[in-house]
């Protein structure tokens, strides 16, 4: 290559590092908002791994309900001073876990029904703690009481789960957020199908 190509070479190389120095700054430098409302979608980028039990009881899934005292508030951004706070509409949380639940059970070969009267079990699941928190990483935590009752309504078993994750990832970022919380689901799952006492009473 001539002395031409090279700096030809040389010169694209530096305005690449250019443009890209140019938009870390932009979103380095930006001002946050004053508060981020998410819209929440199921994608996690883990998977629930297959019980060594599995129950052929057909499973219905009852009451999905968010206990916390701020429905309304799923976490917040607090890398600087200005804390952003993440915020949701109030029914938001349980739908969300209630649709991952039955997406990942159905998917691992759970005969889920879809009328409690074809029910000989039935999920009930109790919000206890639905939290993001982004620093340096994106952590999130959700605890959750779950009961597995019988078709007449007996409490058959009662135990809270806690799923954890965490990433980095782009600042503010809405993708970002729905990501971490929904492996935090896929976490929850994976120790409630690892209690082995918790899966004999579903069975």
């Amino acid at each position: 290559m001539g002395k031409g190509g090279k700096e030809m070479k040389r010169s694209g190389h530096g305005l690449i590092t250019s443009i890209l120095f140019v938009l870390f700054l932009a979103i380095a430098c930006r001002t946050p908002p004053d508060v981020l409302r998410l819209e929440m979608f199921y994608k996690p980028s883990r998977t629930v791994l297959p019980p060594i039990f599995l129950t052929e009881n057909p499973i219905y899934f009852g009451a999905f309900e968010d206990k916390r005292k701020n429905p309304d508030q799923i976490g917040q951004n607090s890398q600087n001073s200005k804390i952003v706070p993440v915020m949701v509409e109030s029914t938001v949380v349980a739908a969300f876990v209630k649709n991952a639940f039955k997406k990942e059970l159905k998917r691992l070969g759970f005969n889920i029904v879809d009328s409690k009267i074809d029910a000989e079990r039935v999920l009930n699941v109790s919000i206890q703690n639905f939290w993001i928190e982004e620093k340096s990483l994106y952590e999130a935590s959700i605890v959750a009481e779950v009961f597995a009752l019988d078709k007449s309504g007996k409490i058959l078993a009662s135990r809270n789960f806690r799923g954890l994750a965490q990433k980095w990832g782009f600042s503010l970022d809405a993708r970002e957020y729905n990501e971490v919380l929904s492996n935090a689901v896929i976490d929850l799952l994976k120790n409630i199908l690892n209690n082995a006492v918790f899966m004999k009473e579903l069975g």
